[in-house]
């Protein structure tokens, strides 16, 4: 989804709400006009280049993922009450 958010919404809020912003030229390859869809089948002409770009990216997000996984949970720590303590 993140290679769809960054390269298509740039063109589609100029496109559907008038905005002058600037668009860039798409980052994903399987977005750049060579190469219009995700994986053409095992038979296309770039489905290894495809299927690599898809590999490279999927092992780049659960990179991310698993290094940030503390900032990414929603558990909460305990709260830790101090005891109250009388003179020994």
């Amino acid at each position: 989804m993140l290679p769809d958010i960054v390269d298509h919404v740039p063109e589609d809020l100029r496109r559907n709400f008038g905005l002058d912003v600037p668009v860039p030229a798409n980052l994903f390859p399987w977005h750049w006009p060579s190469n219009k869809s995700s994986l053409p089948g095992l038979h296309g002409p770039l489905w290894r280049e495809s299927l690599t770009y898809h590999v490279i990216v999927l092992a780049f997000t659960l990179t991310c993922i698993v290094r940030t996984r503390q900032l990414l949970s929603w558990r909460r720590q305990p709260a830790t009450v101090p005891k109250r303590g009388g003179g020994d």
